[in-house]
């Protein structure tokens, strides 16, 4: 194993640590924002006049909540995973061979402003 190779080893796992991180970082986050906004919602589901409403937009919050943080957590994951792959492929002896049956079509592959 080369130098090179163990170095991109090691930003990989600093990747994947930076990965957990964040997941759990989202996690604890979006734990916090629920149980700090339950406590309104659940003085607003007291009042006889707003109780109904205040359910339903408790029900919206809490839903928008838990997309947020999994769009973030699915995010990171995704950038994580797409950056420990291209490190993957830097390791390579240069770019993968590809036959002529895979390239792309011939206007895919004109410089842009020549026809």
């Amino acid at each position: 194993m080369s130098v090179e190779d163990d170095r991109i080893r090691q930003i990989q796992g600093a990747l994947q640590l930076l990965q957990a991180g964040v997941d759990r970082g989202s996690r604890r986050i979006e734990e916090m924002h629920l149980a700090i906004a339950k406590k309104p919602f659940g003085v607003l589901r007291r009042v006889p006049v707003v109780n109904l409403a205040a359910g339903v937009v408790e029900k919206i919050h809490d839903g928008v909540t838990h997309g947020v943080h999994a769009a973030i957590r699915g995010a990171n994951e995704t950038l994580v995973t797409t950056a420990i792959m291209a490190l993957d492929l830097a390791k390579m002896d240069g770019p993968p061979d590809i036959d002529e049956d895979h390239r792309a079509p011939p206007l895919a592959r004109r410089k842009p402003g020549k026809p």
